[in-house]
Formats: structure tokens, sequence, C-alpha cells
């Protein structure tokens, strides 16, 4: 796990500065494409759509259909381009990244802010924190 890069995450969540205008987490990155300056009016996106914005050295808006991804790619995708982005670049499994970034596992999933999303990042870095040093 990269908690450096998870608690960079979490803190940008917080911070209330987004690169997209709307928060919502059923929607990676929505009328905002790479070529475009930051904070367009309109644009909607969720954790993983601001990752291009804060980490933009790894991370790119896919120039088809906005979808944030990896600059460099994994050479074997097993749960889809985002999905393995997200495994590779935060050092987490398939399993670990549903639970932090799939709007269907928040008890109110359409109406999850990015407060309970960071919430979730942070306690799940202080987590396996306290399993893997006990």
């Amino acid at each position: 796990m990269n908690k450096e890069r998870l608690e960079k995450l979490a803190n940008h969540l917080l911070t209330g500065q987004l690169g997209h205008k709307n928060f919502n987490l059923n929607n990676w990155n929505t009328g905002f494409k790479q070529d475009e300056s930051f904070n367009q009016c309109g644009t909607t996106g969720c954790a993983i759509g601001e990752c291009p914005i804060i980490f933009h050295k790894y991370w790119t808006f896919e120039p088809n259909d906005g979808l944030p991804i990896l600059k460099q790619k994994p050479e074997e995708r097993k749960h889809g381009i985002v999905w393995d982005s997200i495994m590779t670049f935060f050092g987490i499994s398939h399993e670990d990244a549903l639970y932090l970034f799939d709007s269907q596992t928040y008890e109110l999933e359409e109406f999850t802010t990015k407060e309970e999303v960071a919430e979730r990042i942070l306690n799940f870095i202080k987590t396996n924190e306290t399993l893997t040093d006990s």
C-alpha cells in the first residue's frame, strides 16, 4: 500500500479545492478533457477523477472518453483500465480498491460525499498500519 499517495488523495478531498465542480462517486469524470483547464463549470468527478489533477505526473484523462488512467498503463488488465490504474498506483488489491472507491460499498452510494471517501481512505490506512505493525 502506498500510504503517502492515499493520504495525499484524502487530504485533497478534504480541502474542498477539487478540479471538478461537482463530486459524485458514480462518475469517474464527465465534462472534462485533458486539454481543458481545471475547474470547468458543469464538470463532475469522483475521487479517482481527481487523480490526473493532483498526480498529473502519473495520471491523465484518456483522450477518447475522459477516463482517469495511469500514463504508464499496466501490461495486463484484469479488472479494467481504471481499476488496474488504481491498484497499481496505490498498491492495493482489487477488493481494497472497490472498498475505497466503488460507490456501491457506501451506504448512500448516490449521495456519498468527498469527506466520507476521505475518511474511509484515512481509516483504511490506519487500520492496515495497525494490522501490519502487530
